[in-house]
Formats: C-alpha cells, sequence, structure tokens
C-alpha cells in the first residue's frame, strides 16, 4: 500500500478558518463564518491533518458558501497535495482526459506545508473557490465543476477523508 494509496490519503489537504496560521491575514471571505464541525485524518496510525468546517452562523449548507481549513501533521510538498487532489476527484468521478494539467493548475494553487501549516479553501458555489496558505491569497480556481469536485473530497457521501459524521452532517446536507 505504498505510494497511490498514501497519496490519495494525504490529499485530505486543504483549507478554512478566517485566519490562516502563520499569516496574520484575514480571508474576508470567512469572516461571518463559525465552525461547524472537525475532524483528523491519520493513515496507519500516522497523523496527516486535522481539518475544520466553516460555514455562516456555524450552518452548513451545500449551495452556500463554506470553507475547509487542513492543519497538516506532516511535511507535504504542493505537487503531492496536487496529485492527491486529482487523485481523489478521479476516484469519486472517474479519469479525466486532462490530469497533467489540472495537476499543474493545483500545483500553483496549493503552498508546500510543513507541521502546523494551514491551508484555507473558500467554496463559493457555482462561481469558484479560493484557496490561502500560510502566507495568505493563494489563488482563485474559477471553474465551478471542479471548484465542486475539489470538496467533495471532503463532503460528498462516501467520502473516505472525513466521514459526513465528523462535520456534524446530516446525508441530506452534504
Amino acid at each position: 500500500m505504498a505510494g497511490r494509496p498514501l497519496t490519495g490519503l494525504l490529499l485530505a489537504l486543504t483549507l478554512l478558518a478566517s485566519e490562516v496560521q502563520g499569516s496574520g491575514q484575514s480571508a474576508p471571505e470567512t469572516r461571518e463564518m463559525l465552525q461547524v464541525g472537525s475532524g483528523a485524518l491519520s493513515w496507519w496510525g500516522i497523523p496527516l491533518y486535522e481539518a475544520t468546517l466553516l460555514a455562516p452562523l456555524g450552518e452548513f449548507q451545500a449551495e452556500g458558501p463554506y470553507a475547509l481549513q487542513l492543519t497538516y501533521r506532516r511535511n507535504f510538498s504542493r505537487s503531492q497535495l496536487a496529485r492527491a487532489t486529482l487523485d481523489e476527484i478521479e476516484r469519486m468521478r472517474g479519469t479525466r482526459g486532462d490530469r497533467e494539467r489540472l495537476i499543474s493548475r493545483f500545483e500553483a494553487l496549493f503552498a508546500d506545508v510543513t507541521p502546523g501549516d494551514q491551508l484555507l479553501g473558500v467554496h463559493l458555489p457555482g462561481e469558484a473557490a479560493v484557496f490561502y496558505g500560510p502566507d495568505g491569497y493563494l489563488g482563485r480556481l474559477d471553474d465551478p465543476e471542479l471548484a465542486s469536485a475539489f470538496f467533495e473530497i471532503w463532503l460528498a457521501p462516501g467520502n473516505r477523508n472525513c466521514a459526513n459524521a465528523c462535520w456534524g452532517l446530516r446525508s441530506d446536507q452534504a
């Protein structure tokens, strides 16, 4: 179980909270958001990251804005995160013909992380995903379908990175 399965689980990668640790910069999209729930992902007992879901008034609505913050417990390169992200999207939605282009796009949106670093992703359904890292704003993914696919890694029924139970969601909310 080396390589690809670990890479897929590493993915549990990125994002949420109104302050990105160490940056001192607020993510303006999350100023009115409160924590919905949180959970941690380990692989064979090795802690990978802690995830926190945020939403307006602390009430998650899939069709409304929300954010996901990942606090990493291990070192990961942006390349590892990008590949793991696409591996999970393809596991859930099927193989994509534009794989290398998407890996490059995700690499441009992610940052290398070390233990304690946070990545924050803000989902603006039907519009985009906005990403923040330890040094502030990382970029914007102006592809509504791909943005949704990214957040499904953690929120879709049957995801393996954090069961809906860790968010306190019912199956009809995800």
